[in-house]
């Protein structure tokens, strides 16, 4: 086997190909396995929500209720155009730059190091679990990471050869990556760093600036533009509540174990409601890989000294920038989930360690155990992230309102549950029309800080009774919140919730609610001139109290 790093847009070897082909397809085959078996959650409801902004050309508006970069929802509102918005076509996409990812890791571990290098790494990534759970979700995710692997590939070639044509491909790729997401600011800031301590000679160095400065440049304009939204956007304050009711997550020991193959799911991700990771197999898993880390920097340091910084830098310059930021300043950064983007560097550095130790014949043993360890805590959480229950509840709320709500009705919705159950509404034929309360986050629909909300109570309560007051349909259907999440969270929108089921009992509107329709937290409500016949339960029955749960 050959030990050196390939040059320079090196030429694949006889086979080489179809065995990446098949790898490539593999992956693939497992990302679409069960690929529509959930519903879609809040979040990907949201891209449903801004792709067709996006494709509609109204990036005003898009910018005005969600700043995030455009690139990903113009993607998937052509695909939407072309293939429609069912949950296949919606996530599709992701699948793809998912299976797309591993020919790319390949390339960059084969380039950088060695061919048997590149080989372990997209094995790895194959059935790397939260990668395969990235792959199957309609948000930008997959396609983020692809693009830094492509531009941490195309920024080696760069810097070995130093061609112009790639310091042009590794802008292009950099401007895309910081159109995905503002951690491509992040990106740029490794460029930048990587280009100082890496580049050969002056031309170099001042080429690979001008390629950070230029990509910079390239996306002032939109960052200007959305800056007086970003502390404002849904993103923000959910970041803010995640760590307020979670502090332990910003610890950095729990930032590097969840990006690790076998570590437990954050507590983002434990709506997926599966057995946690056995803690023996958990900790096996964590000490395996810091262990393999520390022995690809022994192993490769004094042969492949710039390769070995490049990644370096790529996996930990990205995610710790803004762990920093959370930590001294205010929260950005979801670990586990925003940065996602790193996986490809540490991937090709956990493959680097396994390689140089089964490259000797005395330690194959500790190679082969190291293996069996990734392997087990891969294959659980593969297990139950097949295994866990579907969620349905959006879907069937959908259905049970476009078969029981008339375009003389109307819905009213308490939270961002309004995004997934209007469009699962649309999606069975449903033509009743939505509306938020309050009725500032009408435009963004349902997602609202409610613990901001929770500052101006009088002001609620005088919205709740003008609405209530100026309404003129037959039937409300009232799509109310679960209560199920930590204390602060629940206990805000209970009470934002009162505001309005009070305000209609008030002025003589009646629960009329068949079984089905509280069991999916629908409250359907009369007028009081067709509320003679109706249910006159108290208001409270359909607004239980706050449950705690500790994650």
């Amino acid at each position: 086997m050959d030990e050196r790093p390939i040059a320079a847009g090196g030429a694949f070897r006889r086979g080489e190909l179809a065995a990446l082909a098949l790898l490539t397809a593999a992956a693939l085959a497992l990302r679409l396995v069960q690929l529509t078996r959930f519903e879609l959650f809040v979040d990907e409801a949201a891209t449903w929500w801004f792709a067709r902004l996006t494709a509609a050309g109204r990036l005003a508006e898009q910018i005005a209720l969600e700043p995030t970069p455009p690139l990903y929802y113009g993607l998937v509102g052509v695909v939407m155009r072309l293939f429609g918005d069912s949950d296949l076509v919606m996530r599709l996409p992701s699948a793809i730059f998912g299976a797309a990812t591993i020919p790319a890791v390949y390339l960059l571990g084969r380039d950088l190091l060695q061919r048997r290098v590149g080989w372990i790494a997209a094995v790895m990534l194959t059935v790397h679990p939260l990668h395969v759970f990235y792959s199957r979700e309609a948000r930008v995710y997959p396609l983020l990471l692809w693009l830094t692997v492509v531009l941490l590939w195309t920024l080696w070639q760069a810097l070995e050869v130093d061609r112009m044509r790639w310091w042009i491909a590794c802008g292009g790729v950099l401007i895309a990556i910081t159109y995905c997401h503002y951690y491509g600011l992040f990106v740029v800031l490794m460029v930048a760093v990587a280009v100082l301590l890496l580049a050969r000679d002056r031309r170099a160095r001042w080429r690979g600036l001008a390629v950070a400065a230029v990509a910079g440049v390239a996306f002032s304009p939109y960052l200007a533009a959305t800056l007086p939204h970003l502390r404002d956007s849904g993103a923000a304050w959910s970041i803010e509540t995640f760590y307020r009711d979670l502090p332990q997550e910003k610890r950095l020991g729990r930032v590097l174990e969840q990006q690790l193959v076998g570590a437990d799911y954050h507590a983002y991700l434990r709506h997926l409601d599966r057995p946690p990771t056995p803690a023996p197999l958990r900790a096996a898993s964590l000490l395996v890989q810091v262990l393999l880390l520390a022995w690809a920097a022994k192993a490769r340091l004094a042969e492949h000294p710039r390769a070995l910084g490049l990644l370096l830098l790529a996996w930990l310059l990205p995610l710790l920038v803004p762990w920093a930021i959370t930590l001294t300043w205010r929260p950005i950064f979801h670990s586990g989930r925003h940065d996602v983007y790193t996986l490809g560097a540490v991937t090709v550095l956990l493959a680097a360690g396994l390689d140089a130790l089964r490259s000797s014949r005395r330690q194959r043993w500790a190679a082969a155990l190291a293996a069996a360890v990734l392997i087990a805590g891969a294959g659980h959480r593969l297990y139950w992230m097949h295994r866990v229950p579907a969620a349905q509840g959006a879907r069937q709320a959908g259905a049970w309102i476009a078969a029981n709500a008339g375009s003389g009705d109307l819905v009213i919705a308490t939270g961002i549950r309004r995004l997934v159950t209007e469009r699962y509404t649309r999606l069975a034929g449903g033509e009743v029309p939505f509306e938020s309360f309050p009725k500032s986050t009408d435009d963004h629909p349902g997602w609202s800080d409610v613990m901001t909300l929770m500052e101006d109570q009088e002001g609620l309560h005088r919205e709740a009774r003008q609405r209530v007051a100026a309404l003129a349909c037959e039937q409300v259907f009232l799509l109310l919140r679960t209560y199920r999440s930590t204390a602060d969270a629940v206990s805000a929108t209970w009470l934002v919730d009162r505001h309005l089921v009070e305000n209609l009992w008030a002025a003589g509107w009646r629960a009329r609610t068949p079984p089905v329709a509280e069991e999916l937290r629908i409250a359907v409500y009369v007028p009081p001139e067709k509320a003679a016949g109706s249910r006159r339960g108290h208001p409270a029955e359909y607004l239980p109290g706050p449950r705690r749960e500790t994650p």
